[in-house]
């Protein structure tokens, strides 16, 4: 089988890592010639500079590492037999209940999840947003001559909030 994850882009540590990550907007000096009103508004520039922190490393590793293992289970034969038997309505149920009727073994995705959970504005969306950049966006997989074994594109990360 094909392992998906070989699609990432190379793992980043270190001094590359915290460049690929920081966002330092070229600074215009004709700034200091504008009137207070437009230097006021131009303040808010400030947010689009990000200078990585260990907690940005830290998130990157970890979507990375959730992303390389949930595209590594894609390519295995168990996936291949589960995403076959799911599409043929006959994975093995886990057990019937009076609610919930006959519930599928498992779904066909491989998908893992995490939470990010800190105090408010201590740069959780800005350091999740940044290592979700660096891992690349949709990836593309050729067809194999399998059915089934592949699934044409993937997102190796998607953000939700609420």
């Amino acid at each position: 089988m094909t392992d998906l994850s070989a699609m990432l882009p190379p793992m980043l540590f270190g001094d590359e890592l915290k460049a690929a990550l920081a966002a330092l907007p070229e600074y215009d000096a004709s700034v200091r010639e504008l009137d207070a009103g437009r230097r006021l508004l131009m303040l808010s520039d400030i947010y689009k500079v990000f200078i990585p922190n260990q907690m940005a490393g830290e998130i990157y590793y970890k979507l990375y590492s959730m992303a390389a293992m949930s595209l590594q289970k894609k390519g295995t034969a168990e996936a291949v037999r589960l995403l076959n038997a799911v599409h043929q309505g006959r994975a093995e149920p886990y057990e019937e209940t009076e609610c919930a009727g006959s519930l599928y073994k498992g779904i066909a995705t491989g998908m893992t999840s995490a939470t990010c959970i800190g105090v408010s504005g201590i740069g959780k969306t800005t350091c999740i947003q940044a290592a979700a950049g660096l891992c690349g966006g949709v990836l593309e997989a050729e067809e194999d001559t399998k059915p089934n074994t592949m699934l044409g594109s993937s997102v190796p990360i998607l953000k939700l909030q609420s």
